[in-house]
């Protein structure tokens, strides 16, 4: 199916003529998706649940029409918790499972209770959910916590969803550890035949050749589709660091929309993507 012509743009950036999500949820589509129908994927960094309420009211606005949610920042009762996420919500996690009740939802540690969550619509068929370590701590120069990259398989439609969480800092530029990071990212995606979506807060900005790496084999949406940001006003460096989160998909996708969203729910703004 070919894609609708630009028509429209919200303060986000560009659309494709559809109204935003933000305030709605799309109406029509099957609890179940066949083959042939479009399915709808929002991805977030959730800051650690910090602008909570918000939060929640945006995940019970899109459940019902949204088939997976890809979380990045989310704890699950860690043993002790991050010094930089101190002030998160803690049990997240099971909120998240709580709130999305009509979703399965993946937990992938990068640390014990600490990591990235992936929830599918209870309906769709899960064939695998893994995770594979891309960097450890030893690799990386100020010593974060491991960089992992979050696999679902989904088995009818036939469809991969990779979540991910870069190394964070460095002024979101090219540095060694992050290329290592990303020929690590390609060389699995490699191995991989199945039409795929990438998604997740990569913490890099859209010139670098990190993300360039990315292009080359699959479609950046929030580059393509013009927007201007993936950050909130909540983020204290938007003036000079306004991307780091990104949807990557196979050639073989077929995109009908793609939004930045503008819900002030997290320090990033949620990506939609509708795609077949």
């Amino acid at each position: 199916m070919k894609e609708k012509k630009e028509l429209k743009k919200n303060i986000a950036g560009s659309s494709n003529g559809r109204t935003a999500p933000s305030g709605g949820v799309y109406l029509g589509s099957s609890p179940s998706p066949a083959a042939n129908e479009f399915m709808k994927l929002i991805s977030l960094n959730t800051w650690g649940g910090r602008i909570h309420e918000p939060l929640v009211q945006f995940l019970q606005t899109h459940q019902a029409d949204t088939d997976f949610f890809c979380f990045q920042e989310v704890d699950d009762n860690p043993p002790e918790p991050l010094r930089d996420n101190a002030d998160a919500r803690q049990n997240l996690f099971s909120e998240l499972k709580t709130i999305l009740s009509e979703h399965v939802g993946y937990f992938a540690p990068q640390i014990p209770g600490s990591g990235i969550a992936t929830f599918v619509r209870k309906t769709i068929n899960v064939a695998s959910s893994n995770f594979s370590i891309v960097l450890s701590t030893e690799e990386m120069t100020e010593k974060f916590i491991p960089r992992i990259l979050q696999h679902i398989s989904i088995q009818q439609p036939v469809l991969s969803i990779y979540n991910f969480h870069g190394v964070p800092k460095s002024e979101k530029l090219d540095t060694p550890e992050r290329n290592l990071q990303t020929d690590r990212i390609l060389e699995i995606l490699s191995h991989d035949t199945n039409p795929k979506i990438l998604v997740g807060d990569f913490n890099l900005r859209p010139n670098t050749d990190n993300v360039h790496a990315f292009e080359r084999n699959m479609r950046n949406l929030v580059i393509e589709r013009g927007f201007r940001t993936t950050r909130s006003r909540l983020y204290n460096q938007l003036a000079t660091q306004p991307f780091a989160d990104y949807s990557f998909v196979s050639p073989d996708i077929s995109v009908k929309d793609f939004q930045v969203l503008t819900d002030e729910i997290s320090d990033h703004l949620p990506l939609f993507t509708e795609f077949q």
